[in-house]
């Protein structure tokens, strides 16, 4: 079906326009249009809309005749982008490539296909070619017809007599001159071919008003940790989803504007209505859309650095990728848009087809956990050597018996916090200086009978920052139209766009006469390579041949645009308001910076404006006084590490004897054996209230015999299920701080 329930078939079209056949009046070849009804035109370059055999796909017959008579009206105007439509009185200028026929089909009323998102289906392709019955009677046949030119993405299938596909461009709006070339035969047996371009059997169009798409997550690292995380721009991703058709290129998904610069043009071939296998005319064509991150951005899309955003990373539009490695701690949210097109930044493109497009904002946070190290200690161990990167505020140092050192930066200073039960130290006192270059080091106290039990990874620590630097971009702007009228601009994610309110986007007087006046303002974006962004409010006045009762002013323009039709073109402007990349105080920006200060537990903003943090899941939502609101997607990010408490194998000395044959012998006890056994580290300990364990001794005979004393097992039984269980308490308390560290970044 047609994409317009009102379009008709060629194959019963009755438009007509035509070409005549060696010069005679009455032989006549004829292109055939629904967009007229009756009408039998000469052949011509830029023909006008709806009066002859000229068809512009997907338009209605009433689209196409209304938009015929209008785009007279718009001679010399000004687009959105500044550039002007042709004003020449050439007859049919307004309808070719630089007239206003196609900017208002496009751009204004949005009647042309979706781009990747509408699935082309026009039937009848061929079947709108016939010759006059004079030219029939005289012997001419029509032998052979060809279709060139088609959209990017677009196919043509003969076993159906269809075009189809979906529209995959590299720029917003446009058509394509659908171009044949018909093969004629004569009476005497020769052949001629009969070119129908320039328009003179229609176009083709789409326009391309989808907002693109910020998929990346947030993500949470380690410092010191290499980073690699995609933004996930795309666009246009109905072409994606459809699995149906399953566009590919060399075997691979065409993934719709995914590609953030343009890597090349090669045919793709999909799947038809019918089943059979179609390859494009003209291949799928990236875009090469404008991405930033805080506003950096690179021209020829390499890799730039966004250390003001997250020390130690880079960001490369040419891929979506933030790479680098973290190099401090802390809760970053970085401001990221996106735009589809966008004027100013993106060489090539048109001011006559970009429109600037749309947008898309996204608040992406990568939080990066300050990281721990703990040593291993010997058995009565009475300090634990702690090191803590710099950016975390708060650590705990779990040990096998259960007792917690909890650990805050107060002052400057790692300071022993609220809550500890480590008796070998008191609250409140100072343990090191908390770097702001570097590392610190602790050698944390602790008593003997926290490390008597030999174990491995038993003694846990955690390290952890609160720590909040987020940018956030703004959505709500103050921008100006004619004569300085300030009006308030919203993002709107939905469309990408900035709206205006009702009654200030639309304006519509009745003039008492049967006719109506309309005024709209749309807002358009035009983002700067420093950051900075144009704000640009598009006025046009028009005069409409109608008037409505209906009950609200969305109501009413939407019977006065169905009911009527232009007949005049009124002022057209275009007022500029500059944004610079960062707000300050007393003055809009485009990005504010906000901080969370663990110690003194105060948020502020970069512009002075009072800020609101509201605890929501995992994260943060934060508003400012001064009109910016965003997301933060973590609240805390934490990491840990285990160590061992271990002690020294026993060292065990002997001395090889003899004794005559027959000669009952004791082989330990023996004086010349001089067995001994000697726990070094045991030995040496201070601690006066150490333990020692006697353990099992075992003898072997030289016949093999092994003889085992082991005066002591219920005491190392016991010992042993106590070193256990103190070191399965301590890891399961590390897998819990891994586990909802990995829980968190998914």
């Amino acid at each position: 079906t047609e994409l317009r329930k009102k379009n008709g078939e060629f194959g019963t079209a009755t438009g007509k326009s035509y070409y005549e056949l060696d010069s005679y009046s009455t032989y006549r070849i004829y292109v055939h249009g629904y967009q007229s009804e009756n009408t039998e035109q000469t052949e011509a370059v830029n023909s006008v809309g709806g009066k002859n055999g000229r068809t512009d796909i997907p338009l209605s017959r009433e689209e196409a005749q209304k938009l015929g008579e209008e785009a007279e009206l718009w001679k010399g105007k000004l687009r959105p982008t500044g550039s002007t439509i042709v004003g020449t009185l050439d007859q049919n200028a307004q309808y070719g490539s630089n007239g206003a026929y196609e900017f208002l089909a496009t751009e204004i009323y949005g009647y042309t296909y979706e781009q990747g998102n509408h699935y082309i289906y026009v039937t009848d392709v061929k079947k709108r070619f016939s010759l006059s019955d004079a030219a029939t009677a005289a012997g001419y046949k029509i032998t052979n017809i060809e279709l060139t030119n088609l959209i990017p993405g677009a196919a043509y299938n003969e076993k159906a007599d269809t075009i189809e596909g979906y529209v995959s461009s590299s720029i917003q709006n446009g058509v394509y001159d659908m171009r044949y070339k018909v093969t004629v035969s004569k009476p005497d047996g020769t052949t001629q071919v009969m070119d129908f371009q320039n328009l003179r059997s229609g176009w083709m169009g789409w326009q391309d008003t989808t907002a693109p798409l910020i998929q990346g997550s947030s993500k949470l690292v380690t410092i010191g940790d290499e980073v690699s995380h995609d933004i996930k721009y795309v666009d246009n991703d109905a072409m994606t989803r459809d699995d149906a058709t399953n566009y590919t290129v060399n075997g691979e998904r065409v993934i719709a504007g995914a590609k953030t610069v343009n890597k090349g043009i090669y045919n793709a071939t999909f799947t038809a209505k019918d089943g059979s296998t179609l390859t494009t005319m003209n291949g799928p064509r990236p875009v090469t859309a404008h991405t930033t991150v805080n506003g950096t951005y690179a021209k020829n899309g390499e890799k730039t650095s966004i250390n003001d955003v997250v020390p130690g990373l880079d960001y490369t539009p040419q891929t979506g990728l933030i790479t680098g490695t973290a190099t401090e701690s802390g809760i970053f949210t970085a401001a990221v848009l996106a735009k589809d097109y966008n004027n100013a930044t993106i060489a090539g493109n048109s001011n006559q087809w970009n429109m600037n497009g749309q947008e898309a904002h996204e608040n992406i946070t990568i939080a990066v956990a300050p990281k721990i190290t703990v040593k291993n200690v010997e058995a009565y161990a009475t300090t634990v050597p702690v090191t803590i990167s710099k950016g975390a505020n708060t650590a705990e140092i779990t040990m096998p018996d259960g007792t917690v050192t909890k650990l805050v930066v107060k002052d400057g200073n790692w300071t022993v916090a609220a809550g500890t039960t480590n008796a070998a130290v008191q609250e409140g006192a100072v343990l090191a200086a908390a770097s702001t270059s570097g590392d610190s080091t602790i050698n944390l106290a602790v008593t003997p009978e926290s490390t008597k039990y030999v174990g491995v990874d038993s003694i846990a620590a955690k390290a952890t920052t609160d720590r909040v630097h987020a940018n956030l971009q703004r959505e709500v702007y103050t921008v100006k139209g004619v004569n300085n009228k300030e009006y308030t601009a919203t993002f709107n994610s939905a469309t990408g766009k900035y709206n205006l309110p009702t009654e200030d986007a639309y304006q519509l007087v009745d003039n008492g006469n049967g006719t109506s006046t309309l005024t709209e303002r749309r807002v358009y974006t035009d983002v700067k390579a420093n950051g900075d962004i144009d704000y640009i409010v598009y006025e046009f006045t028009r005069t409409w041949s109608a008037t409505s009762n209906a009950a609200n002013l969305v109501d009413k323009i939407a019977e006065i645009r169905e009911k009527g039709k232009v007949t005049e073109v009124g002022d057209v402007t275009r007022t500029i308001t500059n944004v610079p990349k960062m707000q300050v105080a007393n003055a809009q920006g485009t990005i504010v910076t906000v901080n969370y200060d663990s110690v003194s537990k105060q948020w502020t903003a970069s512009d002075g404006s009072t800020v609101t943090a509201t605890e929501s899941n995992a994260g943060w939502k934060l508003e400012t006084t001064s009109g910016f609101k965003g997301y933060v997607s973590y609240r805390e990010a934490s990491s840990t590490d285990v160590a061992s408490i271990q002690n020294a194998k026993p060292t065990g000395t002997s001395t090889s004897y003899s004794e005559s044959k027959g000669t009952s012998v004791k082989l330990i006890k023996s004086t010349k054996a001089n067995v001994a056994f000697a726990d070094t580290i045991d030995d040496k300990t201070s601690v006066t209230d150490s333990d020692t364990i006697k353990t099992k001794v075992t003898a072997t005979a030289p016949d093999g015999t092994v003889t085992t004393f082991d005066g002591a097992q219920a005491e190392e039984t016991a010992y042993i299920q106590a070193q256990r269980t103190a070191a399965e308490k301590s890891q399961l308390a590390a897998n819990a701080i891994k586990d909802a560290h990995t829980a968190a970044n998914e």
